[in-house]
């Protein structure tokens, strides 16, 4: 009733993002989305322990990028190994064999790669340090921010969002230099020392891309609301939508929702007005073809 056609769900950091429709019957769209991962309460240990978490799912998605850089090779060798046995074997029998052609000699056999062993809680870290899947991180004060970003895009160059950074207007450069996301919410317009900050304005203003969060399955239908009190207080109204709708599927890796095209999800929102004007509601949703909701039924 909100027009949300896609959403998303985590657990307690850390842990996968999951996307899925919101039909009669939720539909998964795809799993994991994106890793979520926390920076709150004190941070000297909050720190060490993301650090930690990055640091193992690095050595078991190193050890499956060796192994499969090596894998080739191996099966290259092992086909020539194999060749010449068997030319070995014909020769023994005498079979086309040229007294004149000396014996080929035979290759040591090749050595395999050790395959690592499947931990499937650490599937996922394969996807996110091959650049697949993005980091979402909760970070929401200043100091916060700043180890985030020095973690994820300093030390473990990932894909980064950051969730809820109330106080990433402080940072903008460092955000923009880093190429950081913000996704921001639920509070998009707050004051601070007096003055008033539009945090998705303030973003839009440096050029750092952004997107918007509930942060609770009941706010969510509240959501283009916040949104459109953003906008009154300044925000572009397509920078709005595309913060709803096409930066956030881009970034996640949505590639069939977010925008209206041919070849695209059939999801659908029908407005009785212009996005974000405080008159304008929902008349209509269709999700993957299928009109899901129309006002008074």
């Amino acid at each position: 009733q909100g027009g949300l056609t896609t959403v998303l769900l985590a657990g307690a950091a850390p842990s996968s993002v999951l996307a899925f429709k919101l039909t009669d019957k939720p539909r998964v769209v795809k799993e994991p989305v994106a890793l979520h991962f926390a920076l709150r309460g004190n941070l000297t240990s909050a720190a060490a322990s993301l650090r930690d978490t990055l640091r193992n799912g690095k050595a078991y998605a190193d050890s499956w990028t060796k192994y499969e850089t090596e894998l080739p090779a191996y099966e290259i060798k092992k086909k020539e190994f194999d060749a010449a046995q068997a030319k070995a074997a014909a020769e023994k029998k005498g079979e086309k064999k040229d007294d004149k052609t000396p014996a080929v000699k035979k290759p040591d056999p090749p050595k395999a790669p050790e395959k690592p062993s499947v931990v499937e809680s650490f599937e996922p870290y394969r996807a996110l340090f091959a650049g697949k899947l993005p980091a979402l991180v909760e970070a929401k004060r200043e100091d916060a921010i700043r180890l985030a970003v020095s973690i994820c895009r300093d030390e473990f160059n990932l894909r980064t969002a950051l969730i809820g950074a109330d106080d990433a207007h402080l940072l903008v450069d460092l955000l923009a230099s880093k190429s950081v996301t913000v996704i921001a919410g639920p509070e998009l317009v707050r004051t601070v020392e007096r003055e008033e900050v539009n945090l998705p304005l303030t973003l839009s203003l440096k050029g750092i891309s952004f997107a918007f969060q509930s942060n609770a399955a009941g706010g969510s239908r509240n959501l283009a609301m916040a949104v459109g009190f953003s906008v009154r207080h300044g925000l572009g109204s397509e920078d709005a939508l595309r913060g709803l709708t096409a930066t956030a599927a881009q970034f996640l890796g949505l590639d069939n929702v977010g925008t209206l095209a041919a070849g695209k999800d059939a999801d659908l929102v029908v407005l009785s007005g212009m996005p974000f004007e405080p008159s304008t509601r929902v008349l209509a949703v269709m999700i993957d073809g299928q009109w899901v909701w129309r006002d008074g039924e």
